[in-house]
């Protein structure tokens, strides 16, 4: 207890906490397997530094939030008591965002695999499951467009769309969407069970989709999505066989964050 009470005594911590967080974020998405490749002597320490990354960042921030949370506790008037509270949220925040960054740098490295351009207009998107509420939580977003890259809804029911399809079935593909509005709306509608209404507040009208749930043996997790507006930018087996590839690699990294995530069931209220 004489050794925590000395922890929270010392406001510095935070800011150190804090800067270990922001640095941590932005070499999450680092390529380390690539780094290895190139430098071989130094396979082993990068292959360290890249599997602690991830710990290193939520201990960081999950130590800080606890500081904040302490602090609060010890504090007597209920103005104080607000103003800790405060920045316990702000910590949140913190975790949220940065859990956001990892899932970015993860799919950036895979759009790699999918040999994507500057020049494609293609959207990559991970929406890990609430199971509580049988929706999807968008947790991570790649497109080299960045107008493709902007927040949209914060979550998506579980059972419709082709995000609905691709979890029922494991996979889904579909590249017949209508480029004609009226026709595309018809098509969403039959198709998909989409109302006109949420149909046309869809940012990206894209006319083709790929969704691959992602398991981990029989745990079902998430959904990768790859959508494109050129409607024959990739064919099915290409797609479907690199998504597979890095099923397991998706799968690991949902399984280690998702438990950090902030109340999933308001992800959003953290940055996500």
């Amino acid at each position: 207890m004489r050794v925590w009470n000395w922890l929270l005594d010392r406001r510095w911590i935070s800011p150190v906490l804090t800067a270990i967080v922001v640095l941590s974020s932005f070499f999450a998405a680092y390529d380390f397997e690539a780094a290895q490749r190139r430098f071989p002597e130094w396979a082993g320490g990068l292959g360290i530094l890249g599997s602690s990354l991830m710990w290193i960042l939520v201990g960081s921030a999950l130590f800080e939030l606890a500081l904040s949370i302490g602090r609060a506790s010890r504090e007597r008037t209920m103005s104080a008591l607000a103003a800790s509270l405060d920045e316990a949220n702000s910590q949140i925040d913190e975790i949220g965002s940065a859990i956001r960054q990892f899932f970015d740098g993860m799919l950036f490295s895979f759009s790699k695999r999918l040999n994507l351009t500057q020049d494609d207009q293609v959207r990559i998107s991970i929406y890990i499951h609430d199971t509580e509420n049988k929706r999807f939580i968008p947790c991570g977003r790649y497109s080299p467009n960045p107008n493709f890259t902007k927040p949209g809804r914060t979550h998506y029911r579980d059972d419709e769309g082709c995000i609905g399809k691709g979890w029922d079935h494991g996979w889904h593909f579909d590249n017949d969407f209508p480029a004609d509005k009226p026709a595309r709306r018809k098509y969403e509608k039959e198709s998909y069970g989409v109302q006109r209404a949420i149909a046309d507040n869809i940012k990206m009208q894209s006319r083709l989709y790929a969704v691959k749930r992602i398991s981990h043996g029989e745990e079902a997790l998430a959904v990768v999505v790859v959508e494109a507006l050129d409607s024959v930018r990739f064919e099915q087996i290409f797609l479907q066989a690199a998504m597979d590839e890095h099923n397991d690699n998706f799968a690991s990294m949902v399984r280690s964050l998702r438990n950090y995530i902030p109340n999933p069931s308001h992800a959003e209220e953290s940055g996500l």
